[in-house]
């Protein structure tokens, strides 16, 4: 997605008028900020000074036990990677530490339901019928297709071969073969 000159997403005054500690991670030119409370006891006061502070300063902030409620399709809540707070700027902004100086750059990780968030996806070969389209789908269901394709069971995953189904060569002995996909 583009990013103009200018189009920064604020947050270090909020740190500073919370008084509390805590661990900060931001990517460059991102528009993901995640945050852990040294103490755990902070996480309410210090999430309630970032949802205060939404609206004036272009992001959005959510609790991790809380994302799945609002944004399902993330997948987050059960991913150890993420914080117990992330905040997410809004659409073409990135947050402060970086902003492009003379000319709009790109970026990634914004609400994959922007429409300027979708990927483009084309496929060609024996496995693949000819001039099919399919509808919309989510990133996550590329996993289990691109296992198919290399012949490979997956593990546990969160993605679906079933919306693939219809553009996919497969005989009818093979259908049991990719439920478990």
């Amino acid at each position: 997605m583009e990013v103009k000159p200018g189009q920064v997403a604020t947050y270090k005054h909020i740190i500073n008028n919370t008084n509390k500690s805590m661990y900060i991670e931001q990517g460059t030119g991102s528009p993901i900020l995640q945050v852990s409370p040294k103490k755990a006891d902070d996480t309410k006061k210090i999430f309630e000074a970032f949802k205060a502070a939404e609206k004036d300063n272009h992001f959005k902030a959510y609790l991790k036990s809380e994302v799945n409620k609002v944004k399902p399709y993330w997948h987050y809540s059960n991913c150890r990677r993420i914080m117990p707070i992330f905040l997410v700027s809004e659409e073409g902004y990135v947050f402060e530490g970086y902003s492009p100086k003379n000319t709009s750059t790109g970026s990634h990780g914004w609400d994959n339901h922007y429409e300027k968030m979708r990927a483009y996806f084309m496929a060609r070969g024996p496995l693949f019928k000819k001039n099919q389209v399919l509808e919309t789908f989510e990133n996550i269901d590329i996993y289990p297709l691109v296992c198919y394709i290399m012949n490979i069971k997956p593990p546990k995953h969160n993605g679906s071969l079933e919306r693939s189904l219809p553009v996919l060569n497969i005989k009818a002995t093979e259908e049991a073969w990719l439920a478990a996909c």
